[in-house]
């Protein structure tokens, strides 16, 4: 699964981390402030930002 489905489906940055890394090495490494669920908000708000038109940036003119 996407970043963007995940999103899309109401998943948490906890369940996107999951899909992305596997469930395992969330249990292992997730904390409230730890570099996983920064990385995961990191992704969750470039998707979002991507889909909202970002991804025009990336188109060479």
């Amino acid at each position: 699964m996407t970043v963007m489905k995940g999103i899309d489906a109401g998943r948490t940055q906890r369940m996107i981390a999951a899909e992305v890394w596997g469930e395992a090495a969330v249990a292992a490494e997730w904390s409230a402030d730890g570099w996983m669920r920064s990385r995961a908000r990191r992704l969750v708000a470039r998707a979002r930002a991507l889909a909202g038109g970002g991804w025009r940036k990336m188109v060479p003119r």
